[in-house]
């Protein structure tokens, strides 16, 4: 993908940053089979991860992903595009209920984060495709020059590309200690929001 330099980050991009305190608890989506719930998976190329990646590089940092609701989890994780132009509800196999699990995750102090959820990527010059594109090399860029700011950020609050709950992304080497893990479970033991969520998408269990 070639990146028109206008919508590259400024030689002296200023920071629309927030607080994020420790008052409420954050949701992820774990796979059972993976037993540390707070893993950071290095070297993937997700959505904010180091732009290195993409020159075929080790990467320098890690991001890890976490949603403010279940419905926000279960949309980024399991659904995605994928009931895109079809009519009716979603078919989902009971099995994934099992085969995912979601983690309860409170923050021990709070974090400073880049805030992409209003008006702050249009203050910092951030095309949007950076925030809400399929594509996501312009939001490794991105996330690559707030982790490499003199500011040091902890992460990055932004909206889900599906709905506008916000989630959030810490930075593995800003994020070490600051993540406590209370309570993990098959989805299927969130039964409240997993019936919220499965009407909300319009998603039948099938199998």
């Amino acid at each position: 993908m070639r990146i028109a330099k206008r919508d590259r980050p400024p030689a002296d991009l200023q920071l629309v940053t927030t607080e994020i305190l420790p008052d409420k608890p954050w949701l992820r989506f774990v796979l059972a089979r993976h037993p540390d719930a707070l893993g950071w998976g290095p070297g993937s190329k997700s959505r904010f991860a180091d732009a290195e990646l993409d020159q075929g590089g080790a990467a320098r940092f890690n991001p890890l992903y976490l949603g403010s609701s279940f419905r926000c989890c279960f949309v980024e994780t399991l659904l995605r595009d994928q009931a895109n132009g079809q009519a009716g509800d979603w078919p989902l196999s009971r099995s994934a209920l099992t085969t995912w699990t979601c983690a309860r995750v409170e923050l021990t102090r709070p974090l400073t984060v880049v805030d992409l959820t209003s008006t702050g990527p249009v203050g910092m010059r951030m095309p949007s495709d950076a925030v809400r594109a399929r594509h996501q090399q312009l939001g490794r860029l991105w996330s690559s020059a707030f982790h490499a700011h003199p500011d040091g950020v902890d992460g990055i609050l932004y909206p889900s590309r599906f709905i506008q709950d916000p989630c959030l992304c810490v930075y593995e080497d800003r994020g070490i200690g600051v993540l406590k893990l209370t309570d993990r479970g098959s989805l299927v033991t969130f039964q409240d929001e997993l019936a919220d969520a499965l009407d909300t998408f319009k998603i039948s269990l099938v199998g």
